[in-house]
């Protein structure tokens, strides 16, 4: 039921925190939490495993013993699970199941060896759906009912600023920008060089507000993707065509390029 942790050294939880240790408290109780079992099952299948369960902890102070082991104060159960702390205040009968996984069993019965050939919507690496496009863009009434914007950013959202239309498309891009940038893992050099970048363009931006666009002819530039700030890890180089084939017309007031390049 529990481990060390390799780094820290501290005790964890191996799996569902919630299972009941065989033994009850007297288990958790003894010298090593690590020699602790739970019980908990696994129905497996030509080493697929087919379905997962176990019996789940049902009394508190047993359930208050178990987090302490793994570093948890009462407080920090009581808040982080304030559902189950308090229903258990109350009692309750004990109780257990298993969740069978169908999409594994109709995948031996087919004799096929991908799971993403048995879900009807699967997902690629990314956690996309391709079929529905999902995961899709949010609004900023979305953002704002889940209170993902403040009150200035809210206000722009519902057109109350000047600039309504222009910021509730500036959050939206930040919004999904900042989504891609949290997948991202940079040096101090390499991040004190990303700033740099974006002070750059910033005072390029500001730069670019004074200049007249009236009676200039529209004109659309790819910039060929490469990587600048590791290019001994990954280089890629594509011609214009290349980026552009397949791409729709235009799409409103952008350019649509191929998902490769988003």
């Amino acid at each position: 039921m529990f481990e060390v942790d390799e780094e820290t050294g501290d005790t964890i939880f191996t799996h569902n925190p919630f299972s009941m240790p065989q033994g009850g408290m007297e288990a958790l109780e003894g010298p090593d939490p690590t020699e602790v079992l739970a019980y908990q099952y696994d129905l497996v299948c030509n080493g697929i495993e087919l379905a997962s369960g176990a019996v789940r902890n049902h009394d508190i102070d047993i359930m208050k013993k178990a987090f302490e082991i793994a570093g948890y104060s009462e407080e920090e159960l009581k808040s982080r699970f304030n559902a189950l702390y308090t229903a258990f205040q109350y009692g309750a009968p004990p109780h257990a199941g298993m969740a069978p996984g169908i999409d594994r069993t109709v995948m031996l019965l087919t004799g096929d060896e991908k799971i993403l050939e048995i879900i009807a919507f699967p997902l690629n690496g990314n956690a996309q759906d391709l079929m529905l496009g999902a995961p899709s863009e949010v609004t900023n009434q979305q953002l704002e009912d889940v209170h993902l914007l403040g009150n200035g950013n809210a206000l722009a959202a519902r057109g109350g600023a000047s600039s309504g239309g222009r910021a509730r498309s500036e959050k939206r891009a930040t919004f999904s920008n900042a989504q891609q940038l949290n997948q991202l893992s940079l040096t101090d050099e390499e991040e004190a060089q990303m700033q740099g970048i974006f002070e750059m363009m910033k005072a390029h931006e500001e730069g670019l507000k004074d200049i007249s666009t009236e009676d200039v002819e529209e004109m659309i530039y790819v910039m060929p993707m490469t990587n600048v700030l590791r290019e001994d890890v990954r280089k890629q180089n594509f011609s214009r065509e290349a980026l552009l084939e397949g791409a729709p017309e235009r799409s409103e007031d952008s350019w649509q390029v191929p998902r490769l390049v988003k």
